[in-house]
């Protein structure tokens, strides 16, 4: 055999030898996640997770009412006993007036709404005058100290309600008086019907009468 042919025979020996050791020779597991990741263009986008929204509802906002307001004011500064009390009211809002009298004997009582005018409601705005020929009798109110007083003041209180509901509990009777009153001995708070405090406005003025002339 000639030098050539041994060499071409060493070479096709050499060529089965690699490729019989190639198929018999598997790559480790990892090499192909390790090769791709070396292979990655670090340029590419990352895709990012969508963020988390939370939507929280507040609760709905309440509209306050608006409050009532009443002007109380006295005609005069001063009074002497047996004088006719003179004072007048405004609300800033319309609602259903009512007036009390407390004297100096603890009797009290309703000046208005009463038999001249049953219907206590009252406009906006609009001072109201008490007493007047439209809404009482001007005689009717007048400041007294007799022997069993038990204060030397009169007071005169005004409460006013958004609600129609009556004041108190029992019905006002004009046919049979022409002003409600509450003895000494009976309280008219107690009497009183209750309504929320944004539906109800209080204020009062006191009278301290001097001796007469």
């Amino acid at each position: 055999m000639s030098f050539k042919n041994i060499v071409i025979l060493l070479l096709l020996m050499g060529v089965s030898l690699n490729m019989a050791m190639a198929s018999s020779y598997s790559l480790p597991p990892d090499f192909a996640v390790e090769a791709q990741i070396a292979n990655m263009d670090a340029t590419l986008p990352t895709i990012m997770p969508p963020p988390i929204i939370v939507a929280t509802l507040l609760p709905k906002a309440e509209k306050s009412e608006p409050s009532i307001e009443l002007d109380l004011q006295s005609h005069s500064d001063g009074y002497r006993i047996g004088d006719t009390i003179s004072f007048s009211i405004k609300s800033n809002q319309g609602c259903y007036l009512t007036v009390l009298n407390v004297g100096t004997t603890g009797k009290t009582t309703v000046l208005f709404p009463n038999k001249f005018r049953p219907d206590n409601y009252i406009d906006a705005n609009k001072r109201l005058s008490l007493p007047s020929e439209a809404l009482m009798p001007v005689e009717a109110l007048h400041i007294g100290k007799p022997d069993n007083s038990i204060t030397d003041d009169e007071i005169v209180i005004a409460i006013c309600r958004k609600s129609k509901k009556p004041l108190f509990k029992q019905a006002y009777q004009f046919d049979d008086y022409n002003f409600r009153t509450f003895s000494t001995s009976e309280n008219w708070q107690k009497q009183i019907t209750t309504v929320k405090k944004t539906q109800e406005a209080r204020t009062k003025i006191s009278f301290s009468a001097r001796p007469a002339l």
